[in-house]
């Protein structure tokens, strides 16, 4: 399971971010409600050719409003956008990176909504190959949702890889293994219980793999360099969860500053 944090646009028209499909349509809609029409028993500040003129200069708006929609739809529909994934394809779907093996994949969030974005897959890593742009049925792209911050996290969920992506799984730089979840279902209604959670390796173990000694190499060395700059207080919380948690990317906030 892959959880997204954020998506940039490979590819786009001229337009701003405000001007979304459902934001032109909204505008619309708007102009089209602000039109009205001509009678005069009730007209009597407002002559015919004056509004005629007001007409036209309302349809003028309206048109190029529908204009820009057009391009806009036509724009989303050729915009492929890079999804960056909290995982390391080498770590979670290494026979994707080795011979090509392709797996299913589809979005578990959202699922009430339809996916409107063609997306192709980006890792967290360093390197050019930890992309996923070919999909299964010979597809180029994903179809993804849009993201939105304020629903939090974005997941989607790789099939039917099997027992051996994580014994193949390398530690490409050093990002481990997935977290395990047992999962057992239950004869009740389709429900299911999960019986255990593991974390993956954390940094530390991680780093101990590549035998360094963690708390000689690089626990004490911080240490002694903040407690020197006089920010070892501010500096020790963020040693320790870094350490200690996988190394991947965490909903994190700054500690207030004094």
């Amino acid at each position: 399971m892959a959880a997204i944090h954020d998506a940039l646009v490979r590819s786009c028209g001229d337009f701003s971010r405000e001007d979304t499909t459902e934001q032109l349509h909204e505008r619309i809609r708007d102009l089209s409600s602000k039109l009205q029409p001509f009678k005069a028993e009730t007209s009597a500040h407002m002559s015919m050719p004056s509004h005629a003129v007001h007409v036209k200069k309302h349809g003028i708006e309206i048109y190029k409003m529908g204009k820009k929609l057009s391009k806009r739809v036509i724009a989303d529909a050729d915009t492929i956008y890079n999804y960056h994934m909290n995982l390391s394809v080498f770590s979670l779907m290494p026979d994707y990176w080795g011979i090509e093996q392709m797996f299913p994949m589809i979005p578990v969030s959202r699922l009430d909504e339809k996916p409107t974005h063609q997306a192709t897959l980006v890792d967290i890593t360093c390197d050019s190959d930890g992309k996923v742009k070919n999909f299964i049925r010979e597809a180029d792209t994903l179809s993804l949702h849009p993201l939105d911050p304020k629903l939090g996290s974005y997941y989607v969920a790789v099939l039917l890889s099997g027992a051996y992506q994580e014994v193949l799984s390398s530690k490409h730089n050093l990002f481990g293994g997935p977290s395990l979840v047992r999962v057992v279902g239950t004869d009740h209604g389709g429900t299911f219980s999960v019986e255990t959670a593991l974390l993956g390796p954390t940094t530390e173990e991680l780093i101990g793999t590549m035998r360094y000694d963690v708390k000689h190499d690089i626990s004490s060395v911080i240490e002694e360099w903040a407690r020197d700059k006089k920010v070892w207080e501010m500096v020790e919380k963020l040693v320790e969860n870094g350490l200690h948690t996988m190394p991947y990317l965490l909903d994190y906030k700054p500690p207030p500053t004094v």
